[in-house]
């Protein structure tokens, strides 16, 4: 389930969320040249956040549930992930 600061942040609650059978958000756009998705950092602000909305539901949908089950004390995990800079960059080059 959505952390609520993420659902803030998207908008959504995750029974909006769309994925496809792989596990991927669909949708997900094309860099320029219809290749891999462009630099996420480097995005300015109406294309990064649709991007990092993408990928919050993405991560908060099947990430966090398929591999590290409920976030616990004893796991590393950072309920605010996508407030660093390197977590969102890492997690949408996946």
């Amino acid at each position: 389930m959505c952390s609520a600061a993420a659902k803030k942040i998207i908008g959504i609650g995750m029974d909006d969320a769309k994925f496809t059978q792989d596990g991927r958000r669909g949708g997900r756009r094309a860099g320029p040249e219809g290749g891999d998705p462009p630099f996420v950092l480097l995005l300015d602000p109406p294309q990064y956040d649709d991007e990092l909305r993408a990928l919050i539901e993405w991560v908060e949908g099947v990430l966090v549930p398929g591999y590290l089950g409920e976030p616990s004390a004893d796991a590393r995990w950072c309920h605010l992930w996508f407030e660093h800079p390197v977590a969102v960059s890492r997690l949408h080059a996946a």
